[in-house]
């Protein structure tokens, strides 16, 4: 029986372990697509269709830009 507990108890050890590599990696990469990647991609270019305050709609864009969706 005493056998059997220290294999549960060094499996727990062991992912623990593994858990201490993998987790800060993870929240690393997290932080980093948060944080650090939308101040190096470039900013989208906005192009305005009619006076500023108008809603853009598919209607008001349609009537400057063809549709580039085959249909």
């Amino acid at each position: 029986m005493g056998w059997f507990f220290v294999g549960i108890v060094g499996a727990f050890i062991r992912v623990a372990m593994v858990a201490l590599v993998i987790v800060p990696v993870v929240f690393g990469y997290l932080a980093w697509r948060k944080f650090v990647a939308p101040l190096l991609r470039p900013s989208a270019e906005r192009h305005y269709v009619g006076p500023v305050n108008a809603i853009e709609t598919r209607a008001v864009v349609q009537g400057a830009v063809s549709d580039p969706r085959t249909r």
